[in-house]
């Protein structure tokens, strides 16, 4: 008589059972409501046979093997969040090392990560914040230029072919150091995502910058002095003249340089951001 209510009690547990253990693969701090779920519905089961209309050890091998597929589904589950996890920290890891802001947002501007750097540069420098979740410019036009860059990034067709490796802007706020800014499409086109993402390279003398001439020499083919002379500018020189003067040369040198540097081929978006920074009004 009391069968069907009774029936339909373990098939709501097995179900709020086999939800827990997929909700394990994210949160081991499940296991106790788990086991406790586990045990009510055992319970169940051993009332059942008291009352003669079930066998505990048949019922106990079926539940078995309806649930082994889900603990295996689960751990595997774990297993590749597990490495999806540790490939994001090993990224981070590396995007902090970087001497320039990255800032990863949706062709909205809504904020989908960032780099140390980038939150350092946000807390001293009043150019660029995150409003409502959003990456803006402390001025409109510059909040219109920004979204319009961000947009342009989502969108762009990402191949071999196009070459697209995004657009500079250059903004300030007040009486602050100005913020040299890349926008460029972070997709690639092997890889196909629910939502295209910009990435924002951001640099400024507002912080100092922690790059080796050896790197600076390696990465853009700098030669000693022009190395020294970005490098001085990356670390906080405000001007040519303030870094002639730390480096003991003219005023006359260092332009020679910057114009030298300034002349470059661009081959790479950080190549692109770092000669933007260079050239930025306050550098001259």
């Amino acid at each position: 008589m009391n069968s069907q209510p009774s029936s339909l009690a373990k098939q709501q547990t097995l179900s709020e059972v086999i939800e827990l253990i997929y909700n394990l693969a994210e949160q081991p701090s499940l296991w106790p409501d788990l086991l406790s779920r586990m045990n009510s519905m055992m319970q169940t089961i051993a009332d059942e046979e008291k009352l003669g209309n079930i066998s505990i050890t048949e019922e106990t091998a079926k539940i078995h093997q309806m649930l082994l597929p889900h603990f295996e589904r689960s751990i595997k589950l774990n297993q590749k969040i597990f490495q999806l996890e540790a490939e994001s920290h090993a990224i981070s890891a590396i995007l902090d090392r970087l001497p320039l802001g990255v800032i990863v947002t949706n062709s909205d501007a809504v904020l989908v990560g960032m780099n140390a750097h980038a939150k350092a540069l946000l807390a001293l420098n009043e150019s660029l914040k995150i409003e409502d979740g959003k990456l803006v410019a402390h001025a409109t036009s510059d909040t219109v230029k920004l979204h319009r860059l961000l947009r342009a990034a989502t969108t762009a067709p990402v191949s071999p072919q196009t070459h697209f490796n995004g657009e500079s802007l250059l903004i300030s706020a007040n009486n602050d150091i100005p913020c040299s800014i890349h926008v460029a499409p972070s997709a690639h086109s092997n890889i196909h995502s629910e939502h295209n993402l910009a990435a924002v390279f951001i640099s400024s003398a507002s912080i100092q910058q922690d790059i080796s001439i050896d790197s600076l020499q390696s990465i853009y083919s700098f030669t000693l002095a022009e190395a020294k002379l970005v490098q001085a500018l990356l670390q906080g020189s405000n001007s040519l003249s303030d870094a002639a003067e730390l480096l003991h040369v003219s005023k006359h040198t260092v332009r020679t340089q910057m114009k030298s540097i300034l002349e470059k081929p661009i081959h790479t978006v950080k190549t692109k951001c770092l000669k933007a920074f260079c050239a930025a009004p306050q550098r001259c």
